[in-house]
């Protein structure tokens, strides 16, 4: 089954949303809002429109935010509320390509995280005697070569050609709606 029909079932936004109250992802806020949305299936209308011939993504939001009390500035794009709480959903359905994954990548899966990482690195025998180097790579995600991740992704087109070609479109896009300092939008390619 590919991802776009799993997100037609109201019993995945459920279980969606029960992994989110277990984890305590959510505020109080938060958590109703995400009953009101499945309990009223506001996903249907999008994902009806996403089947149509010639739909387009949304632009996204572009916005400059300080970093972590520094001057420095970083590049966060998000999109609006609807497509949002979508590519939420496709995320947590990404769960499925974990076994792909090496076995100390932590990032971004359902059942492991910085808490497991801890608990591996305290086992690990010599620990004492061993070095740990922190990186921090400027513009890192801006600067993947788009092109050799469509690639390392191209099993997805045979097993869910629609998650490929929302990647690809996402990926490839060139516009995005640029947030300023006074909320004030304009387009940008």
């Amino acid at each position: 089954m590919n991802i776009l029909d799993s997100l037609y079932e109201e019993s995945i936004w459920r279980e969606f949303l029960q992994y989110k109250i277990e984890k305590q992802h959510l505020s109080g806020k938060e958590q109703k809002q995400m009953e009101e949305y499945i309990r009223e299936k506001k996903y249907l209308p999008l994902l009806i429109e996403m089947e149509q011939e010639g739909y387009e993504l949304p632009l996204p939001f572009k916005k400059e935010i300080n970093k972590g009390g520094t001057s420095k500035k970083r590049v966060v794009y998000s999109y609006p509320e609807d497509f949002s709480m979508l590519l939420k959903m496709v995320a947590f359905l990404l769960y499925r390509y974990d076994g792909m994954f090496s076995d100390n990548c932590y990032a971004f899966r359902r059942n492991f995280g910085v808490k497991d990482a801890m608990r591996r690195i305290r086992h690990t025998k010599g620990i004492s005697e061993k070095y740990c180097l922190k990186v921090d790579i400027s513009n890192y995600f801006n600067s993947i070569d788009v092109s050799m991740l469509l690639e390392k992704l191209i099993f997805l087109k045979r097993e869910d050609a629609f998650l490929y070609d929302m990647f690809e479109r996402i990926l490839t896009a060139d516009k995005a709606i640029v947030c300023t300092g006074n909320d004030s939008l304009t387009s940008e390619k």
